[in-house]
């Protein structure tokens, strides 16, 4: 188990605890362990305010579908918007949903000012800087606890997706 304790994070496992300073490699850690078993995108992990290169991959999202993506999410708003105004909760949660989704999607496939992301270029950065993260976290962990820190790096899989599978 990882909990955050004001700027320290405490790990434990195994009759054990550790102390660790808090890294976005411990929030990425903490994320995995808290949904074992549940894959996580690199995307999803990595820090949305990092600069992608653009290289020539491709685009995330051409630029018809990404209009599409932002006529849906007016769509949904009034839908939303409507089920409020009139008391439907089912229906306006439902609407917030998707549009929360949505948003997620769009997130991922648009960078800094608005400029389309690359497909492979985005991906393999994140997966980069998620796995370098990852492994520094664990050196930390290890420091404090040979024990802990073994079961958490032989438990973490990563690539593309990483999952916590104990």
């Amino acid at each position: 188990m990882i909990v955050q304790v004001g700027e320290l994070w405490v790990v434990r496992g195994f009759g054990e605890q550790v102390h660790v300073k808090g890294s976005r490699g411990i929030e990425m850690l903490a994320r995995l362990v808290a949904e074992p078993g549940r894959e996580h995108h690199v995307l999803e992990l990595a820090s949305t305010t990092e600069a992608v290169d653009g290289g020539d991959a491709g685009e995330v999202i051409d630029p018809t579908a990404r209009e599409a993506y932002r006529e849906r999410l007016r769509e949904l708003t009034a839908i939303r918007d409507e089920a409020e105004a009139w008391g439907d909760p089912g229906r306006a949660e439902r609407a917030a949903e998707e549009l929360e989704a949505l948003t997620a999607e769009l997130a991922r496939a648009v960078g800094l000012g608005g400029r389309t992301r690359r497909v492979g270029v985005a991906s393999e950065r994140a997966r980069s800087n998620v796995q370098r993260r990852l492994n520094h976290a664990l050196q930390q962990i290890r420091a404090g606890s040979r024990r802990i820190g073994e079961h958490l790096a032989a438990s973490i899989k990563t690539g593309t997706y990483c999952r916590y599978q104990p």
